[in-house]
Parts: C-alpha cells; structure tokens; sequence
C-alpha cells in the first residue's frame, strides 16, 4: 500500500509546492502580499494540502481494495 502512495505524494508535493513558492514570491514582488499576511497564506496552502492528501488517500484505498494493485514490494513484480 505504503509502495502506491509514494509517488503520488512525490509527484504532487514537487508540482504544489513550486507552483505556491511561485505565487508567493510574485504577489510579494508586486506588493499585492504583506510579510505580516503569511498566516492566511500559510492557512490556505495547509488547507489546500489536507484537501489533496484526503484525495489521494482516497484514490490509493480505492486502488488496493479493488484488487488492481499488488501490496507486493516493486522488486518482486519486476522480476
């Protein structure tokens, strides 16, 4: 199970991380985003989080229960 989930935290956490530093670092370059804002930046970006793991939690206990997806480790299955 711990196998499946891995890749997705991976993929999604390099994807939502780069895209929030890029946001953050723009709206404070423009001035549209104080230092004194980052508790309802920190806010969002936590909530957004929570939001995407119950997904792909979601997505994986579907996944395994469904038999499609061996809890197998990956060397097994390759060779």
């Amino acid at each position: 199970m711990l196998a499946l989930f891995v890749p997705l935290i991976i993929s999604s956490g390099g994807n939502s991380g780069s895209q929030a530093s890029t946001l953050v670092v723009r709206s404070l370059a423009l001035g549209e985003l104080k230092l004194r804002d980052w508790w309802r930046v920190v806010s969002r970006e936590l909530t957004s989080g929570i939001v995407l793991g119950a997904i792909l939690a979601s997505i994986a206990s579907l996944a395994s229960s469904s038999g499609r997806v061996s809890s197998a480790p990956m060397a097994s299955t390759i060779s």
